[in-house]
């Protein structure tokens, strides 16, 4: 019965081929490209570490119903090589029987709709022929697409379809749709691994070596393969990795002349390193490019310093804060779980808000990459939906997590759980798994990942301790503030799980603002942040010494902290700003300096 079998298969191939060659499927040869036959002339690159995948679709393609199927994955991890691969199996001979003579045609929407832009009516009347041509095939075509408008018009019409698309395409076209969603069956694409990577470009180094007359050695291999893997938030690894290769090699390339053509200069690590250096420079804000003091020794006191140029009179909650991020910057923590965990407990107003936006700024490279969630919006159990999403069967189960989604289209940030006290209880229970696996899984079984995010819990709890302790930052000293955070942890015990607070990296406390220094340097932050607003409409500012100790008598609050300090320039500086620019008394170019007269009003000169 096999070798019966193995006679039919071979002369099905033998005369589907003829047919192939002779042009008899006029338009899969129009809007398609046969990656088998590219296989079998070697133009495909080789494909590492995706045999699970690829075993996988052929069995998903080999079912009798339901035989089509969808690669989930970020853009650039290559999920395009793994029916290449595929491809490469059938022409190769070492796919299972069952695929013996299958071709794998890729097709792209821009060769369907070529001259046919303005008319809907020629473009249907090609995919209708298309699927025709394509029934005609008898099994013998898989087709591939990695483009969402040609599966919504034709993936419900055809059998041993492949797709290629992120989590969020298939979330909200495919998954939405019940047809497709029965059709086709999503099988997730995870991130290669360093190791895939090297054996990845060891494989293809010797095109690029040949086409930049150039040589790669080893270790620069290696360091492509790593660095891509640290540094991929605007290009996945596979493609960061090739793409990094590639450039090194032009610019190496640069250095041959004429009389020296016949010699192949080499690639080393430092040219990579070079480059990956040259990259941070140009693009400057991601997390990827803020990886530039490593070498330093001096980068956690260039941290530090990042830090208080932010926040003011909290140099214990600075210093930890500081030696977890460098840490990750130095590429020894654990990859698995979240760059950092905190709880920042202190008092109102003193800085814990403002110390996660420095974060954002300093590390990440802008507040863009902040994501804040006031926790007191989350009291009630039914509310734990909206964090991670609603479970299937029940209502906004498509909708996905705030959560999730926030994380998805932001995977390295800072993530606040502003007053974390005041969640329900069940959150926690899920925060377990965010903190010590670095993922999380929504409502929909999507797994997202929060390996690039710094988790911040901030909190009032143990408040009552801040306004008992004599503790401060000019006098308190280490033991003093040891004793007042042993305090605090005791109160968090009696609140949170010990499994939740033995999975965070550290307990940060932060003190009162009680030294008058510190306060006037808090004003001056506030300040300049007004004197730029001023600046834009061309108009300078000076505030005299009397104004400032004015603002901080009336504008400080031991219980309240420094937030009354911003009301109180509002109050005082910009309405009366607002005024004189309304009035006329103040225009564009003018400089003026603001004073208080003999009854303590504020006046300008």
């Amino acid at each position: 019965m096999p070798q019966r079998y193995k006679i039919k298969m071979m002369l099905k191939k033998r005369q589907f081929s003829t047919k192939f060659e002779a042009n008899k499927f006029e338009l899969l040869c129009k809007y398609g490209s046969d990656l088998t036959e590219l296989a079998e002339k070697g133009e495909l690159n080789p494909v590492i570490g995706r045999g699970r995948e690829i075993e996988l679709a052929m069995q998903i393609l080999c079912k009798r119903r339901k035989n089509s199927l969808c690669f989930l994955g970020s853009p650039g991890i290559g999920l395009t090589s793994i029916v290449e691969g595929l491809a490469q199996r059938i022409a190769a001979d070492s796919a299972p029987l069952r695929f013996l003579g299958k071709k794998v045609i890729a097709i792209q929407k821009r060769n369907i709709f070529s001259g046919c832009e303005a008319s809907l009516s020629e473009i249907e009347q090609r995919m209708t022929a298309l699927i025709e041509e394509l029934k005609q095939t008898d099994g013998m075509v898989i087709l591939f697409m990695n483009e969402v408008d040609l599966l919504l018009r034709i993936g419900d019409k055809i059998d041993q379809c492949v797709g290629a698309f992120t989590k969020k395409e298939y979330q909200t076209y495919i998954e939405s749709n019940t047809t497709l969603r029965e059709r086709f069956q999503p099988v997730d694409v995870p991130e290669p691994t360093v190791e895939e990577t090297l054996q990845c470009l060891k494989l293809l180094h010797v095109k690029y070596a040949a086409h930049h007359n150039v040589k790669y050695s080893k270790k620069a291999l290696v360091a492509v393969a790593q660095l891509s893997r640290r540094s991929h938030s605007d290009g996945f690894v596979i493609d960061k990795a090739i793409d990094m290769m590639d450039e090194a090699g032009a610019r190496v390339s640069l250095q041959l002349t004429k009389a020296a053509s016949d010699k192949k200069v080499k690639v080393t690590k430092e040219h990579i390193t070079s480059l990956d250096k040259s990259a941070k420079k140009q693009v400057g804000k991601s997390f990827m490019h803020r990886v530039s003091t490593l070498e330093k020794p001096n980068s956690l006191l260039e941290m530090e310093a990042c830090l208080r140029k932010h926040i003011i009179g909290q140099e214990k909650a600075i210093e930890t804060l500081s030696s977890a991020l460098l840490r990750a910057k130095a590429g020894i923590r654990d990859t698995k779980r979240p760059i950092a965990s905190f709880i920042f407990t202190g008092p109102t107003g003193v800085g814990k808000t403002g110390l996660a936006n420095a974060v954002a700024i300093e590390y990440f490279g802008s507040l863009k990459h902040i994501i804040k969630l006031d926790m007191s919006e989350y009291k009630e159990q039914h509310s734990v939906s909206k964090l991670f999403g609603s479970p299937p069967g029940y209502v906004s189960h498509g909708a996905g997590g705030q959560l999730t989604k926030a994380v998805m289209n932001q995977p390295e940030s800072v993530v606040v759980f502003d007053e974390v006290e005041k969640a329900h209880p069940d959150i926690f229970n899920t925060l377990l798994q965010v903190l010590e696996d670095g993922t999380l899984t929504d409502g929909k079984g999507t797994k997202f990942s929060f390996t690039k995010t710094l988790i911040i819990f901030t909190s009032n709890i143990g408040h009552n301790l801040f306004n008992q302790s004599n503790y401060d930052s000019e006098c308190g000293g280490e033991q003093n503030y040891q004793e007042l955070k042993e305090q605090v942890m005791e109160e968090l015990k009696k609140f949170f799980r010990l499994e939740l607070l033995n999975r965070l990296d550290d307990i940060v406390v932060f003190q009162q603002i009680r030294n008058r220094d510190d306060l006037m340097k808090v004003l001056e932050i506030m300040l300049d942040k007004l004197y730029e607003r001023l600046k834009r409409k061309d108009i300078t500012v000076e505030i005299k010494d009397n104004v400032k100790n004015k603002l901080i008598e009336e504008g400080y609050d031991p219980i309240y902290g420094v937030r009354p300090l911003r009301r109180c320039i509002t109050r005082l500086i910009e309405d009366a700003l607002a005024q004189w620019i309304v009035d006329g008394d103040v225009k564009t170019g003018d400089s003026l300096v603001i004073d208080l007269d003999s009854h303590g009003n504020v006046i300008k000169l």
